[in-house]
C-alpha cells in the first residue's frame, strides 16, 4: 500500500516535470506522509528531493546532523562521517537522498556530499510554535522534527549533564510532563543549570525504546543555551483608563499571550471582574472593561495576569478620579514619580480633544510617544513602561486642540530611577 501511494505521488511528478536527476521533488510534508497510521513514512526507502532552511547547529560530533524546515514540515538530515559541505543556520539547500527512518525519527541520507547544495545563506529561520505539554502529547508525530517552545517547565528529574555529557531530564508543567534532550554535541553541557521554571525552546527529536517500536521516544532537544528563556506569560502593549462621567473605562492589549488563562481586575485592592485571556497566542489582542456607576473619589487599579497553572503576576496598574468634566485643561505629575519601570500620566481635557502626549529626552529627542489622536472630554491616564530607557530626568509634553479652538501646550518632568 505505501508503495502505491508513493507510485501515485511520483506519477503527479512525473506529469507536472517536478524532477531533479530523475528522482521527484518532494515537500517536506508530503515526504512525511503516512496514510494508515503507523509512525512509518510511506516515502521510506524511496530517494527523493527536498529543500528547506537549516534551523539547527550540526547535533553530531562526527557526523552530520541538521533539521530542516520548508515551510509544510520538518525533517532530520544525516550523513555519516564529517562530510562536506558544513551547513550553518539559515542555509537553504537541496538534499537528494533516501528516506530513512532510526528508532522512529524520519531522516534524509544524502546519496553523497556533491547531492547537498547551499544555494542561499541569511535565510530566514522559523519562528517557534508554542505549545502546552498536552497539546504536544496529543499528537508528537506532528510536531516532530519542528521547532517549538515551552512556557513555565521546571525540573523534576534527571542531573544537570556535565560537560561531554548527554542526558534526558523530566520537565513538569501544571500537570503534565515531558523529557527534553540536552545533547553533549551543543553547547548546554557544562553550563550553569539554569533557574527554573523556564521556558525552552528547540526542536522534537524521536529515540524509541526499540528499532521495531515508531511511536514513542519524543522529546525535545535544545540547540543553544538561549534556547532557555525566562518566561514571560503576556507581553502588555499598553494599559490606560479613562473616566466618562461616574464610569471608568479600561483597556489593554497584549502583544503575546503565553498559557494566559486571563486577568482579574482590581479596584482599590478588591477584585471587580475576570476577564478570559486567549491561552497562547502570538497576534495582538485587546481588552476592555467598563467600571460602571462610579461615586466622585480617586480609584486605583490594578490588572493581573493568571496563568492556567494558576500562577499571577500584576502586569499594570493605574489611578483615576471621577468626578465632573473638568472645568480646564490640566496635565498633572506623573504618578508614582520617581518610578521604575512604569508611572501614569493623568491629563484633564474639558471638550473633546486631539492630543499628542510625548517623551523628551533632556538633548529634546522624542524617545517615547504615548498618545496621539482624538480623546473624548474628561480625565486620562495613559500608562508609560520605561524599561527600555537608562535612568535619568526626562519631560513629557502635552499638546492639545479643543472643538473650541483652545489650544493647550504644558510640560512637566518626571524621574526614571533604575
Amino acid at each position: 500500500m505505501k508503495k502505491l501511494f508513493f507510485l501515485f505521488a511520483s506519477l503527479i511528478f512525473v506529469s507536472t516535470g517536478i524532477f531533479a536527476q530523475g528522482y521527484p521533488t518532494l515537500t517536506l510534508a508530503q515526504a512525511r506522509v503516512d496514510a494508515d497510521g503507523d509512525k512509518i513514512v510511506d516515502t521510506k526507502g524511496d530517494t527523493i528531493v527536498v529543500k528547506g532552511v537549516v534551523f539547527t547547529p550540526n547535533f553530531q560530533t562526527n557526523n552530520r546532523a541538521y533539521y530542516l524546515w520548508d515551510g509544510t514540515a520538518g525533517v532530520s538530515t544525516f550523513k555519516s562521517g564529517l562530510t562536506s559541505p558544513a551547513l550553518n543556520l539559515g542555509d537553504s539547500v537541496v538534499i537528494t537522498g533516501y528516506v530513512d527512518q532510526y528508532r522512529g525519527l524520519v531522516e534524509i541520507v544524502p546519496l553523497t556530499d556533491a547531492d547537498v547544495v547551499v544555494v542561499k545563506s541569511g535565510a530566514a529561520l522559523p519562528a517557534p510554535q508554542t505549545l502546552t505539554i498536552a497539546q504536544f502529547k496529543a499528537n508528537p508525530e506532528e510536531y516532530e522534527c519542528e521547532f517549538v517552545l515551552f512556557t513555565n517547565l521546571t525540573k523534576i528529574s534527571g542531573t544537570w549533564p556535565a560537560s561531554g555529557s548527554s542526558v534526558n531530564l523530566s520537565f513538569l508543567s501544571g500537570q503534565d510532563t515531558m523529557v527534553i534532550r540536552i545533547d553533549s554535541d551543543t553547547e548546554i553541557d557544562g553550563s550553569t543549570e539554569p533557574t527554573w521554571p523556564m521556558a525552552i525552546q528547540g526542536v522534537v527529536t524521536q529515540f524509541t525504546s526499540s528499532s521495531t517500536v515508531y511511536g514513542d521516544g519524543y522529546q525535545l532537544q535544545p540547540r543553544f543555551l538561549t534556547d532557555f528563556m525566562v518566561n514571560v506569560p503576556v507581553e502588555l502593549a499598553s494599559f490606560t483608563s479613562v473616566v466618562k462621567g461616574s464610569n471608568v473605562v479600561l483597556n489593554w492589549k497584549t502583544i503575546t499571550e503565553t498559557n494566559n488563562k486571563g486577568f482579574e481586575i482590581y479596584r482599590n485592592g478588591t477584585m471587580v471582574k475576570f476577564v478570559s485571556g486567549f491561552g497562547t497566542t502570538t497576534e495582538m489582542k485587546s481588552y476592555q472593561f467598563t467600571d460602571n456607576g462610579l461615586a466622585n473619589g480617586t480609584y486605583s487599579y490594578k490588572l493581573v495576569q493568571i496563568d492556567l497553572d494558576g500562577t499571577n503576576e500584576v502586569v499594570g496598574s493605574t489611578e483615576v478620579t471621577v468626578n465632573s468634566l473638568p472645568k480646564e485643561f490640566a496635565l498633572a505629575q506623573n504618578f508614582p514619580n520617581p518610578f521604575n519601570p512604569s508611572t501614569s500620566v493623568k491629563f484633564d481635557l474639558p471638550v473633546d480633544s486631539k492630543i499628542t502626549l510625548q517623551v523628551y529626552n533632556m538633548i529634546g529627542q522624542v524617545v517615547a510617544t504615548l498618545a496621539d489622536g482624538n480623546f473624548s472630554a474628561g480625565s486620562h491616564n495613559i500608562n508609560f513602561n520605561a524599561s527600555g530607557l537608562t535612568s535619568g530626568m526626562y519631560i513629557y509634553n502635552l499638546k492639545a486642540l479643543g472643538i473650541d479652538g483652545k489650544i493647550m501646550n504644558a510640560t512637566r518632568k518626571m524621574t526614571l530611577v533604575k
